[in-house]
């Protein structure tokens, strides 16, 4: 039923839920940098998804046409451009929080040190 769908809602589901894990989490401290995640978003389709490209033409791999879009733009699933920009979000989203939780640590120790 869902078979031409099943790339799409595999990166929806694991992506997807990752940042919104990520960002029930840490919502407060993330938006303030918002600009920068979804910058990072936009440097993963500009390097990733075209490399993929250039992966299927050459053959390297390729994805079974029932289970995705079949929809190709530059040469590479319209999903993958998707799936790209949502992993680079997770990740900086991932990095803004250890960002945060090191700081919290580090303010921590130095007033332990101070008292």
């Amino acid at each position: 039923m869902f078979e031409q769908y099943s790339y799409l809602i595999t990166i929806l589901f694991f992506a997807g839920g990752s940042i919104l894990i990520e960002w029930l989490i840490g919502y407060k401290y993330l938006k303030k940098h918002l600009r920068e995640i979804l910058i990072a978003g936009i440097v993963g389709v500009l390097f990733t998804a075209p490399l993929e490209g250039t992966a299927l033409v050459g053959k390297d791999y390729s994805f079974y046409p029932e289970t995705t879009l079949n929809t190709l733009l530059f040469g590479a699933e319209l999903e993958t451009y998707l799936f790209s920009f949502l992993v680079g979000i997770a990740v900086a989203s991932a990095t803004f929080i250890g960002i945060r939780i090191e700081d919290m640590r580090k303010n921590k120790s130095d007033c332990r040190n101070h008292t």
